[in-house]
């Protein structure tokens, strides 16, 4: 059986160019979940749901969710209030994610 499908908003992509230090990058659309590809074949990315009324999180190797190279992320939540992600990359890049807000029907 599967899951709920992922409806993306109208004109809700972006897409961020992630480099080795931490960045924000607002996300356009409504929606409280989003999907995230890298297209890169060597870097990987972390990010962290943020922005908004919450402030701004920067992204650590560390501690935030990766998404490896050539990989989609699952339907991600986004924070209630949340305007953006912040990323940051394993090495140098830059490299692109393509971020994408919607919903879950």
């Amino acid at each position: 059986m599967l899951g709920n499908a992922f409806q993306p908003a109208v004109l809700g992509q972006t897409t961020c160019s992630v480099v080795g230090t931490s960045t924000f990058f607002p996300v356009p659309g409504n929606g409280d979940c989003f999907i995230v590809y890298n297209s890169s074949t060597t870097v990987i990315c972390f990010i962290e749901s943020t922005g908004g009324s919450n402030g701004v999180t920067a992204a650590t190797v560390a501690g935030s969710m990766a998404i490896a190279p050539g990989l989609t992320s699952p339907v991600l939540a986004r924070h209630p209030g949340d305007t953006g992600i912040s990323a940051i990359g394993s090495a140098a890049g830059p490299t692109n994610l393509y971020v994408s807000v919607g919903v879950e029907t």
